[in-house]
């Protein structure tokens, strides 16, 4: 008995971060920021993290030169181990900025009331 445990935390040692793959970064930040695949580039790809979770931070531009902020968080494998790979990736989460990407703030929020008040 001793021994089936101790085959998962081995093949946990192993574990690293995971990297995603270039096409789940584009099919998640299309949806995340609504622009179609090819509309939109993606650069300053950092992957961070170990066997529990990782984060991927990217920026993505669009043609018409929207910039985004945008990260994905992945469960790892050591968490895929424990959960018996139950766990997964999450959505893309991207914040519109201003300006160019050395200069970058988030965008302001435009509510009713601001509108209202002729604030946007």
């Amino acid at each position: 008995m001793k021994k089936l445990l101790l085959i998962p935390m081995v093949l946990a040692c192993g574990c690293t971060g995971v990297k995603l793959k270039p096409e789940d970064i584009d099919k998640k930040t299309s949806f995340s920021i609504g622009r179609e695949i090819g509309q939109f580039s993606v650069s300053n790809v950092v992957n961070e993290g170990g066997a529990a979770t990782s984060k991927t931070t990217y920026d993505a531009r669009t043609k018409d030169g929207a910039f985004y902020k945008c990260y994905i968080v992945d469960s790892g494998c050591l968490t895929k181990v424990v959960t018996f790979g139950m766990s997964g990736t999450s959505d893309a989460v991207c914040a519109q900025m201003e300006g160019n990407a050395s200069k970058s703030k988030p965008a302001p929020a435009c509510n009713d009331l601001l509108r209202a008040a002729g604030q946007c």
